[in-house]
């Protein structure tokens, strides 16, 4: 959802702004967020009350924990701090549930929730992931009647705007079941399953695939509107609740790479290779030499991935995250020699078009190239993996590079910060006794906190000191100097690289994405202002050749 005058939230969105030359957005929103709240971060040191209460939250601190230290400072000369955590936090005494689809929700009032994250964070921070509808349940929910109030309240905005300004739908994402269920179609199993084009699929081998890939003839909002009005017309299936609303029914509920590409396609793909038929799967050393080569790289993965390579064989456990950094980043060095050279042409195409979609710019400029590669990919599955291969999430991936030119890149409609959001719920439960209830009062009483400052990391220190500069070339900061530029930008001495080769150059040159070699001895050393350092890289060391990755995706 949108708020005009570049006013944004993210309640079912995701809004990602302009980065010059898929520069890293990580460091634009810390700072931001550093500035925007120094200054009642430094008022609220004064005050214990404050201090305890952002400490109890920022540490997950439990409430007999904090009982106990409230009434020790009480006894020692602190009369003015409550008894009770509950006192000191805010916390409500009642949380109302209800009982719908066959589960217990809590509803916050969109309205309110909205104006708070407003008031509390800085514009420039786009990104804001908060609860709207929370749901508990054993089984997924039967029906959309959890979601009525939720829709109230998205109309009721949309009807009425928000402190003067206009509210507008952004996108719902959502992951392929949910979509169906939520637009009220036919799940992604079926002859009909994509909700992107018509394409009837094929049965084969006990499921569903969609072997054509170019040609498709595209489904529109209006097509899909009619169809929903004669059924809700002639009473045949139930209609989506979401139909009410103002939107594009296709456009606006696009496919979540984190679900089709890195879950689906990137963990089928490694799945075969460990475990798959003979002609497609590594040996056991060759397993072997793919792990040591993945763990080599721990030390070189920076602070913006959330997690470091771990085993190859241990694929059934890893994150979206994990299979995200292996097909954009690390798969394209770890397989290189060991994975047959026409599996591994077949794993680049899929690599490089991810690559491309995840950068607003290069999504602008190389979309046509990507829907190529990537129509190539599937192509190219039927023969070296079989017909069977051609699922749903194989198919999918011939509709990204539109979500991208739609959205500004793959991240900007991706349920990556969701999810991230979510595993952050999930560590404020503390026991088994009435979760939904914990939780409506966890995020009561960060409500009431003030903001915590985010620390900025230091930009001279491995694994995060590896930066590619907007002129494409690359540079390592070593040291913080005393000295600054003319517009008062801090400056950094760095190892800086200008002689550089690709690191491949089929099927794309990769200076393109940033990815760049280089020799350790050309390399001189350089004052830099911090402002141009942005744009991250992964540095990886090999003997006096040194690789730098660009990073390329915002969440």
């Amino acid at each position: 959802m949108d708020i005009d005058d570049d006013i944004s939230s993210s309640v079912g969105t995701v809004d990602v702004g302009f980065i010059e030359s898929c520069s890293s957005g990580h460091e634009t929103v810390n700072n931001a967020l550093n500035e925007e709240t120094e200054s009642v971060n430094e008022t609220a040191s004064t005050s214990l009350p404050t201090f305890l209460q952002e400490w109890s939250i920022k540490h997950s601190i439990t409430h007999n924990s904090l009982d106990d230290l409230l009434k020790g400072l009480k006894r020692n000369g602190h009369p003015e701090l409550p008894s009770r955590a509950r006192t000191l936090l805010k916390t409500p005494r009642t949380v109302t549930s209800a009982q719908k689809s066959g589960m217990e929700c809590v509803h916050f009032n969109l309205r309110e929730s909205l104006s708070d994250q407003l008031k509390r964070y800085p514009t420039e921070m786009i990104e804001r992931c908060f609860p709207v509808t929370l749901t508990l349940g054993t089984t997924k929910p039967k029906d959309l009647e959890f979601a009525e109030e939720a829709i109230n309240d998205i109309q009721e905005l949309l009807d009425n705007g928000l402190d003067g300004k206009n509210i507008r739908i952004r996108c719902f994402v959502c992951d392929a079941p949910a979509r169906a269920m939520v637009k009220k179609i036919k799940q992604y199993s079926g002859y009909f399953g994509c909700d992107k084009c018509t394409q009837k699929g094929t049965w084969v081998s006990g499921r569903v695939t969609y072997p054509v890939v170019d040609n498709l003839t595209q489904r529109t909002n209006k097509a899909f509107r009619a169809e929903m009005a004669i059924r809700q017309e002639n009473q045949t299936a139930p209609v989506s609740p979401f139909f009410r609303l103002p939107l594009d029914m296709i456009q606006q509920f696009p496919i979540d790479y984190m679900h089709q590409a890195c879950l689906g396609v990137m963990k089928k793909l490694i799945t075969e290779w460990v475990r798959g038929d003979r002609k497609v799967r590594l040996s056991a050393g060759q397993i072997n030499e793919v792990t040591q080569r993945l763990l080599s790289l721990r030390s070189a993965i920076p602070n913006c991935f959330v997690r470091k390579p771990r085993n190859l064989e241990d694929i059934d456990r890893w994150k979206a995250t994990e299979l995200r950094q292996f097909a954009v980043y690390t798969g394209k060095i770890v397989l290189k020699g060991i994975l047959s050279d026409h599996l591994y042409d077949h794993f680049m195409a899929f690599s490089v078009a991810l690559s491309l979609l995840l950068c607003p710019t290069l999504a602008r400029e190389h979309n046509r190239y990507s829907k190529e590669l990537m129509q190539y990919f599937i192509a190219k599955t039927k023969e070296l993996y079989g017909d069977h291969f051609l699922v749903y999430n194989i198919h999918s991936m011939v509709h990204l590079s539109e979500e991208a030119m739609a959205f500004g890149s793959l991240d900007a409609c991706s349920a990556f910060p969701f999810e991230n959001y979510l595993g952050k719920l999930k560590r404020l439960v503390r026991s088994g006794k009435q979760p939904l209830v914990q939780l409506a009062k966890r995020l009561t009483e960060m409500s009431t906190s003030p903001l915590s400052v985010v620390a900025s990391r230091s930009k001279t220190k491995r694994p995060n000191n590896a930066f590619i500069l907007v002129e494409g070339k690359c540079c390592e900061a070593i040291e913080e100097r005393n000295e600054s530029d003319d517009s008062g930008t801090p400056l950094l001495m760095c190892r800086c690289f200008e002689r550089f080769e690709p690191l491949f150059r089929d099927p794309l040159d990769s200076r393109t994405l940033g990815c760049l070699k280089v020799q350790t001895r050309h390399s001189v050393m350089k004052l830099i202002p911090e402002r141009k350092l942005t744009r991250m890289a992964i540095m990886i060391e090999k003997g006096q050749e040194l690789i730098f990755l660009a990073v390329l995706h915002e969440h």
